[in-house]
């Protein structure tokens, strides 16, 4: 592996590391918009996009397994993403909700 091989495998680890520290800002719902910008930026990467559903899917699993149970969480309709919301029609559609609120910082 020659040195500009190497520059580029640490800077897209450095990538990685920052989209994940960014996206668990947003699951525990606390990321600013500053934060969501950069993420939303970073979510145009596969490897990111990928980090994220990773993420996204070990969070479920926590919730399930030492998180609320349905029936301590009120019956509440799903949001839209707003974070992969670029990936268009590739998604399947969510039930028709109210728009989410914007984030505030």
């Amino acid at each position: 592996m020659n040195r500009d091989d190497r520059s580029i495998e640490q800077e897209i680890i450095g990538h990685l590391e920052e989209a994940e520290a960014l996206i668990w800002g947003l699951l525990d719902e606390n990321i600013d918009a500053a934060d969501f910008q950069r993420l939303e930026r970073l979510l145009t990467n596969k490897e990111v996009r990928d980090r994220y559903l990773q993420c996204v899917e070990l969070h479920s699993d926590l919730r399930e397994l030492f998180g609320e149970t349905a029936d301590d969480v009120p019956s509440k309709p799903i949001p839209k993403s707003p974070v992969l919301g670029f990936l268009g029609d590739s998604l399947p559609p969510y039930p028709e909700t109210t728009p989410a609120p914007p984030i505030t910082e």
